[in-house]
């Protein structure tokens, strides 16, 4: 016997009613399951697929962020931010094998450069 349940997002609620998770369209061309904190509050996993690729949002409380994305062009990479956002590190590689690294220190300091694997 198959069952099916229909429909454009799903929630789960604990027991207190605080949001915990959920499955939906973000916009037209964009579904997404996200996963919140214990306390209900923003997002702390974010998967989502969407007219350019497949993306992976990591948060934890104090706002900084990790982020994984493959794109449908064949590019691929990981960005780190710090508690305010500030882009820190980024890695990519292109489709064509070309790798792009830049790296931010908190004094400001950066440094960054690219090769082909």
């Amino acid at each position: 016997m198959t069952n099916t349940v229909e429909a454009e997002e799903f929630r789960l609620l604990d027991s207190e009613g605080r949001l915990r998770a959920r499955l939906g369209f973000d916009g037209a061309s964009s579904v997404s399951l996200q996963i919140h904190d214990i306390a209900g509050g923003a997002p702390r996993v974010d998967i989502s697929v969407d007219a350019i690729g497949c993306h992976v949002l990591l948060a934890n409380p104090a706002r900084q962020q990790t982020y994984l994305f493959l794109k449908d062009s064949g590019a691929t990479g990981l960005v780190l931010t710090d508690v305010v956002h500030e882009r820190r590190a980024h890695f990519m590689l292109s489709p064509d094998g070309r790798v792009e690294v830049s790296v931010a220190g908190t004094a400001g300091a950066t440094g960054s450069g690219s090769g082909t694997t």
